[in-house]
């Protein structure tokens, strides 16, 4: 018999370190920040001003007719019968109903929304220190009891509001936040956690890796240095162009491709000059070299001339060949004209001598850019100054630069600058309302309005809801 056992998925929860504790870093690069004192303290007053005012009815009508009571005035059975017992009833029983519906609200607030009456208005959040989500009921139920609690002692709520003084992690949580694992952020200068959308790109852009670089392939054009290579001038006997074979043990240094006149029995007349072809690209040609020719020792008695031979017959070329340049009927190359001093030979013409060919001007190396690729699939080129925005307008510091507009309710009219700077990108601010993060390998940074920060290649840049990666291109 076998037991088959499904394990339990649990839930991976981002942001804590080895030992299970949150880590204070990945909060601040998704963009969340600690609530500011001054106003942790002017929720906590606006919430105790709306409990003190709803105790206004048993204050002014019951507690009077109790302290007559309790002073010895009259005795219980006319305390039932006093005039006014029936209207300190029903304030007390007014404020009661009142104080306790409040309470209520406001723990399934903070618990679901992590906001209270006055949270709401200083423009603070609750959130689980773990999970940065919601704290739940249980959690803001026994939060309230703690600070409930803390009122019997008359010092007790003054060591309190002190404590967030005394955390360790500089992050302004209380006992009563420590006790209940719950940090209170900042939704005006930081990122709202209870904005779904927001944290998602969050979360999904600092866990994002940086994409690599793509390679560069090998150029399919043929190397300069391999024999019998691509050569814009060169001719063989077929005519065709663009083609030269090496020059092997039997070549003479002619035309390529050789002449088809059959050489007389005379003396050995001069060879014929190559043709001038122009090197391949990036290679410079050596200097030609000229040829010694040997004193005579002695003068030697003139020579008679010899007599004329009639050359052989030729056969005909081919049909389709042709030689190095045009020939006659009978097969004899003609002669060809020198080139013009400044101009470079044709194919198949010798060079005038003296003037060597002119090398070709090697390509210049075409420079890389830089761009910005959107998660919307937007791809933005930054060779000057752009403007990037909902709907970009130029001002006077910013005339003949690119406007580049992203349709989004999240980006402002002009959100942001960008500027080459180096291997990356300027970005900045411009008052825009969401902000403008810049994160690379795992440090987040928020711009401040107008303050200049260089994003290197590979960088995110996070504006609104959107999200840009900076690439080569």
């Amino acid at each position: 018999m076998e037991i088959w056992e499904v394990a339990e998925q649990v839930d991976q929860i981002e942001g804590l370190t080895a030992d299970g504790k949150p880590d204070p870093d990945y909060a601040a690069s998704l963009g969340l920040k600690d609530a500011p004192l001054g106003r942790r303290a002017l929720g906590s007053g606006v919430d105790i001003v709306v409990y003190l005012l709803l105790q206004i009815p048993y204050l002014v009508f019951t507690v009077p007719l109790l302290l007559k009571l309790v002073q010895g005035r009259f005795g219980f059975s006319r305390f039932l019968s006093h005039p006014d017992f029936l209207l300190a009833l029903i304030a007390a029983a007014a404020t009661t109903l009142l104080t306790l519906i409040f309470a209520v609200l406001q723990i399934v607030f903070h618990g679901r929304q992590g906001v209270t009456l006055g949270k709401s208005i200083a423009g603070i959040r609750s959130v689980n220190v773990k999970t940065l989500e919601r704290p739940g009921l249980g959690k803001a139920f026994l939060r309230a009891l703690v600070v409930w609690g803390s009122s019997i002692v008359v010092v007790g709520p003054i060591v309190f509001l002190i404590s967030p003084l005394l955390n360790k992690e500089n992050r302004n949580r209380g006992w009563h936040d420590q006790a209940t694992d719950i940090w209170t952020v900042d939704v005006r200068e930081g990122l709202d956690p209870y904005d779904e959308k927001r944290m998602r790109i969050a979360r999904k852009t600092v866990a994002a890796e940086p994409v690599a670089e793509r390679k560069s392939l090998p150029s399919l054009s043929t190397p300069n240095e391999q024999a019998g290579g691509y050569r814009p001038s060169g001719r063989v006997s077929a005519g065709v162009l663009g083609v030269s074979r090496p020059k092997g043990k039997g070549d003479d240094g002619g035309a390529p491709g050789g002449s088809l006149a059959t050489p007389s029995s005379g003396p050995a007349a001069p060879k014929p000059v190559a043709p001038a072809i122009p090197p391949s690209r990036g290679v410079t040609p050596p200097p030609p070299t000229p040829t010694p020719t040997p004193p005579s020792p002695t003068p030697t008695p003139p020579t008679p001339a010899p007599q004329p031979q009639t050359p052989l017959p030729t056969p005909p070329p081919p049909t389709g060949a042709t030689s190095g340049g045009p020939v006659t009927s009978s097969g004899t190359p003609l002669p060809q004209p020198p080139a013009q001093p400044g101009q470079p030979a044709q194919p198949g013409q010798p060079g005038q001598p003296g003037q060597p060919a002119q090398p070709a001007q090697p390509a210049q190396p075409r420079p890389s850019g830089v761009m910005l690729k959107v998660d919307s699939g937007e791809r933005i080129p930054v060779a000057g100054v752009v403007l990037v925005g909902r709907d970009p307008a130029l001002t006077e510091n910013t005339l003949g630069a690119r406007t580049v507009s992203i349709i989004d309710v999240s980006v402002s009219k002009t959100h942001m600058s960008l500027r080459p700077s180096g291997d990356g990108v300027e970005v900045t601010d411009r008052g825009s309302t969401n902000g403008t993060v810049v994160i690379h390998e795992g440090a987040s940074r928020r711009l401040k309005a107008w303050e200049p920060v260089v994003a290197p290649v590979g960088a995110m840049i996070r504006f609104g809801d959107r999200s840009a990666l900076v690439r080569r291109g």
